[in-house]
């Protein structure tokens, strides 16, 4: 499984009752069986809200939280490869390799010498590819590129790749 390596979170077990708003009690384990079954990184992250929800004023496990700081980790030491540029008539098409296992999206920030930076979110852990229009012609640009996942409902970012300039047709 692709995100096995992602998910190293250990069996987790809650087998005592809970009380909770409506006095029921419940069961739940969150076991590893259950990442490493998960076909995508938004079914991991589902997995972990589903588990803090069901355990909401519990003392938060200290490997659990352990674990989701390793996830963090990984994320942001992580960088976007293989950035191209291609500059086409008043746009640029950005083209980098892709990093499925590790982020669910990708942020792309791009301006011209003297002006503010400007950034455009792809969504897609395979997106590999993004046309900005409306760039200024004759006008060189910077291009940069990194990488997101969300870790406990919070987005993580890596590092920034390394900066590509095209001047624009």
């Amino acid at each position: 499984v692709v995100f096995q390596s992602l998910c190293l979170i250990k069996p987790i077990s809650l087998n005592q009752p809970v009380e909770t708003a409506d006095t029921a009690s419940f069961k739940f384990t969150y076991t590893q069986a259950a990442i490493a079954n998960a076909e995508s990184a938004d079914e991991i992250d589902q997995l972990a809200a589903e588990f803090r929800a069901k355990t909401a004023g519990l003392t938060t496990d200290a490997e659990y939280t352990a674990q989701e700081n390793t996830l963090r980790n990984k994320i942001r030491n992580a960088k976007v490869t293989g950035v191209k540029v291609a500059a086409g008539k008043k746009k640029a098409t950005v083209n980098w390799t892709a990093k499925p296992n590790i982020f669910t999206g990708y942020q792309i920030c791009y301006k011209k010498a003297g002006a503010s930076a400007k950034t455009v979110n792809v969504s897609g852990a395979k997106a590999a590819k993004k046309v900005i229009k409306s760039l200024s012609k004759g006008k060189k640009y910077s291009f940069k590129v990194r990488g997101f996942a969300k870790v406990a409902g919070k987005t993580v970012y890596g590092k920034w790749s390394v900066v590509k300039k095209a001047k624009i047709k």
